[in-house]
């Protein structure tokens, strides 16, 4: 496995898609040159994508994940969480934001353990019907 720089495409191949290859493409679009991101490959197989838009010394993150990484939960939060240290340090944020969808169980629990909060509800979340969580990670 390695992590490479993130290229949009790379959304299109991950396994169950969560999206249309149309949507994934515009997402990443708002994202790709927002902040840093990243795709974590193992061979020609995309496992995962998630980055951190960037505002000031506020971050948002996201992420995309497959099943085939969801089945490796060890790897997938040693791997984010070391890369998420890096870039909360190179670029000296002071808070990271992130939301779950509140029926995505497993998702919150693992962004708790990643350190972050919960601090808010969203209901109608983007227009879409479905409720999220408002995650915020505290730095210095």
């Amino acid at each position: 496995m390695e992590i490479v720089p993130f290229d949009p495409s790379d959304l299109v191949h991950i396994h169950p898609p969560m999206l249309t290859p149309a949507q994934w493409l515009a997402f990443a679009a708002g994202y790709r040159d927002a902040g840093p991101a990243y795709t974590l490959v193992d061979g020609d197989t995309v496992l995962g994508c998630a980055g951190v838009m960037v505002s000031g010394r506020i971050g948002l993150a996201w992420a995309a994940l497959s099943d085939a990484i969801r089945a490796r939960p060890l790897v997938l939060h040693r791997t984010v969480k070391r890369k998420l240290n890096q870039v909360v340090t190179q670029l000296d944020l002071k808070q990271v934001v992130s939301t779950v969808n509140n029926d995505f169980a497993a998702g919150r629990r693992w962004i708790e353990r990643l350190g972050f909060c919960q601090e808010g509800i969203l209901t109608d979340y983007m227009g879409s019907g479905e409720t999220h969580v408002r995650y915020v990670l505290y730095l210095r």
